[in-house]
């Protein structure tokens, strides 16, 4: 919003609601087909203090589920909760957090059961030699959360969380980290490392951005599924070729010299999840 009507325009950042960059990084519908969750890759303008080093204060992000079982065009949620993100120092030197890490993905469990990928921006293909702080997949349930929906928090402009605290008449999800994907010990056991001073072609990139789960159909273990988390490489190749015209958009070392691709990558993690079952929908 910008001026109390609809603002639209990345032109300018809102005044509230979203901000520029930061909207609905997250879609996923529940197994059964009948709830569509849609999560903001971060809090909104009203849910964050002012000011060029608040970042850390956009952790209080809205999450949003809509009953398509009834309707394929839904107007508003049946649903609205807070999920808290987590916070980090950006240079991994111990000091207070400075930076949100933002969503860049969410993956439905069921009705109240969610993944949810919360990263940094430290990685290959990211330009910057920060050392990889924090990724992980976070396991978030809403069973116990304050549902918002309707009330002025979701109708009108009025925060949840002003200046980035949370409203204490206002319970968040519950949450819990289910993968850390910048363990080193398990990423060397496949060749993969986190230098990103001095990085290869397996340096772990910078974006992971995409959640899949697949049942393991193991007898023996009913629960175990197979987690997919891919990343987003930007079409950062050097031998790219759009409709029929090649470009060159590879990484660039310091010297401006090529660096080579950031090729996509795919982790596979198995879980085991009771409760959990593929989509049932018809």
């Amino acid at each position: 919003m910008k001026g109390g009507q609809p603002f639209l325009s990345g032109a300018s950042a809102p005044e509230t609601g979203r901000r520029n960059n930061q909207g609905l990084e997250g879609v996923s519908i529940t197994p059964d087909g009948k709830y569509l969750a849609a999560l903001l890759q971060s809090a909104t303008v009203q849910d964050s203090a002012s000011g060029k080093d608040a970042d850390q204060s956009r952790a209080n992000t809205r999450l949003f589920v809509y009953d398509i079982g009834k309707t394929a065009t839904p107007t508003a949620p049946v649903a609205e909760y807070v999920v808290q993100l987590p916070v980090f120092r950006n240079k991994g030197d111990g000091a207070a957090p400075d930076k949100t890490a933002a969503q860049s993905e969410i993956l439905a469990l069921s009705d109240h059961q969610f993944l949810v990928l919360a990263r940094d921006g430290n990685g290959r293909g990211g330009g910057a030699t920060r050392p990889a702080v924090y990724r992980s997949v976070l396991l978030v349930e809403t069973a116990w959360a304050t549902n918002i929906a309707g009330s002025a928090f979701e109708t009108s402009t009025l925060p949840v969380a002003p200046e980035g605290v949370l409203n204490p008449g206002v319970t968040p999800a519950r949450q819990t980290e289910l993968v850390n994907l910048i363990n080193p010990v398990q990423l060397a056991r496949f060749g993969l490392n986190l230098d990103n001073a001095a990085p290869t072609p397996l340096t772990l990139p910078e974006k992971f951005e995409a959640l899949a789960l697949v049942p393991a159909l193991d007898p023996k273990a009913p629960n175990d599924a197979f987690l997919f988390i891919g990343s987003d490489n930007d079409f950062q190749t050097a031998t790219g070729i759009v409709g029929g015209i090649p470009f060159d958009a590879g990484i660039k070392a310091a010297d401006g010299t090529s660096a080579g691709d950031n090729d996509n990558l795919v982790l596979v993690y198995r879980l085991t999840l009771p409760g959990w079952s593929p989509s049932v929908r018809k």
